[in-house]
C-alpha cells in the first residue's frame, strides 16, 4: 500500500524541508502546492484571486497523485500545510483508500519568523515573500489540531519514517 505523508503547520515551521528530506533518503514524490502557483503564477495579489489559482492547482495535484497511486506503487508527500481542519477532513476523505499519515510539524514563533526573514532575503523564486504583517495574518489562518484529528508529531526524519513503517 502507498503512503501519503501530509505535512501541515504554519508558514517557516520546516515543511519544505523536512519534504525534501524525506524526498531524497526515502524515495517520496513530494508536491508543494506554493512551487507550482509560484510557477504557474508568480506572486499573486489579492486574498479572492490567490484562494481561487490555489484551488485550481490542488485539483491538478490531487488528480496526478491519484493516477500515481492508482498505478504505481510510489509514495507521496505533500508540502501543502493544510492550515484549515476541513481541508484535513476533505483530504483524508478523498484518499481514505489509502494509508494517509498527517504530520504535525510544531515550531516556535520566533524560529518561523527567521527561517520566513532568511528565505526573504534569499529571494527564491520558490518561496513567497512575506513581511511581518503577511506573516502573522498568515500565522493566524492556521487551525490547531483537534482531539478527533489523528496526526504524528516530527521530531526528526528517521524517528518519523520508522513510526510511518510500524503503522
Amino acid at each position: 500500500m502507498n503512503n501519503i505523508i501530509v505535512l501541515f503547520g504554519k508558514p517557516g515551521s520546516g515543511k519544505s524541508y523536512i519534504a525534501k528530506k524525506i524526498s531524497e533518503e526515502f524515495k517520496y514524490i513530494t508536491f508543494s502546492v506554493d512551487e507550482i502557483m509560484l510557477k504557474l503564477f508568480g506572486e499573486i495579489d489579492g486574498r479572492e484571486l490567490f484562494e481561487n489559482k490555489n484551488k485550481l492547482c490542488l485539483e491538478m495535484i490531487y488528480e496526478i497523485s491519484e493516477k500515481i497511486l492508482e498505478n504505481t506503487d510510489g509514495n507521496i508527500i505533500y508540502d501543502f500545510g493544510f492550515w484549515k481542519k476541513r481541508d484535513r477532513d476533505n483530504f483524508k476523505e478523498r484518499f481514505k483508500k489509502h494509508k494517509v499519515i498527517f504530520v504535525y510539524i510544531n515550531t516556535n514563533d520566533n524560529i518561523r519568523w527567521e527561517r520566513v526573514e532568511k528565505r526573504n532575503k534569499e529571494n527564491n523564486i520558490d518561496n513567497y515573500y512575506f513581511d511581518k504583517e503577511t506573516f502573522e495574518f498568515i500565522s493566524n489562518l492556521f487551525e490547531e489540531f483537534h482531539e478527533d484529528e489523528e496526526y504524528i508529531l516530527f521530531e526528526d526524519v528517521k524517528i518519523l519514517m520508522e513510526k510511518i513503517n510500524k503503522i
